[in-house]
């Protein structure tokens, strides 16, 4: 199960995954829905805790990547380096969106840009 907790901070959305990233939680729509509705700039998935990523997962992420860009909004991913999650993620050009933790995800060079 994918499970997500929301957290807003400001112009943040923060998404907390619990167990695997397989797909069966919120639909991007959702996600995207909130996003609007709350003008969110930056969505942060913390994916630190997840034990892996699944075929069904990355669609999930890709069409959320697709929904995202239609916003205006920024997508960043914080991963356990050298874990399950990072290096599938890495495979599939996720790299940019990549940091080692939330915070870091947070403090990024968008923050410095948008503040």
């Amino acid at each position: 199960m994918f499970g997500i907790r929301k957290q807003l901070s400001g112009r943040v959305l923060l998404l907390r995954c619990e167990g695997p990233l397989n797909g069966q939680a919120l639909t991007p729509e959702q996600v995207v829905s909130t996003v609007k509705a709350r003008g969110i700039r930056l969505l942060l998935i913390d994916a630190t805790q997840a034990s892996f990523i699944d075929s069904d997962g990355l669609r999930w992420l890709q069409r959320l990547r697709e929904k995202l860009a239609e916003t205006g909004s920024s997508l960043r991913i914080a991963a356990r380096p050298k874990g399950k999650v990072w290096r599938t993620l890495r495979l599939f050009n996720y790299d940019k969106d990549m940091y080692d933790s939330p915070a870091r995800a947070w403090k990024s060079e968008w923050r410095l840009q948008h503040a």
